[in-house]
């Protein structure tokens, strides 16, 4: 019993410091508000110059940055559109398509006769997942070259301009 006693005594003993401290605050807080309203500060004259060349500075930024990842990206892309490429080859010299496309160059006849067999064996020996991923590679590669461009013309053409004080 004699610790809990201890404890209230010094809970009530903080409780009343902080409301001591809350009550000094807002006294302080309502007279540095009347200070300042009664000086009536000026702004400086070059503050919006300021102002205005952080933010363009800070768009110049993240322009470089964009183009940096997206540069990062085309280069991703054309990565994998010349190793997706070499698998169609690849692949293509192993389903035997060539084959079947040459019927066209020998037998047109046969071929015009049976053109669903004909345009169904095509489609079964195409490879598939190579010319998805050099597809979407060259999508995403076309979409970062756009970004890139526009990003290197603001960058080159002062798109973000620097402020003239007068």
């Amino acid at each position: 019993m004699h610790q809990k006693t201890n404890f209230k005594r010094i809970y009530k003993h903080k409780e009343s410091r902080l409301m001591n401290k809350d009550s000094r605050k807002k006294d302080n807080f309502e007279e540095a508000i009347q200070s300042v309203l009664a000086e009536k500060a000026e702004v400086p004259a070059d503050l919006f110059p300021r102002i205005m060349s952080a933010i363009f500075r800070r768009q110049r930024l993240y322009a470089g940055l964009k183009t940096g990842g997206f540069l990062i990206s085309s280069l991703g892309s054309l990565a994998v559109i010349f190793f997706a490429t070499q698998e169609v080859i690849w692949q293509f010299g192993q389903s035997g398509i060539l084959n079947i496309l040459s019927l066209l160059f020998s037998d047109l006849t046969v071929v015009l006769v049976n053109w669903q067999a004909f345009v169904l064996s095509c489609l079964e020996s195409l490879p598939v997942f190579p010319i998805i991923l050099i597809s979407g590679a060259a999508l995403l590669l076309l979409v970062s070259l756009k970004f890139v461009v526009e990003n290197t013309v603001k960058l080159k053409n002062n798109f973000y301009p620097k402020l003239i004080v007068n």
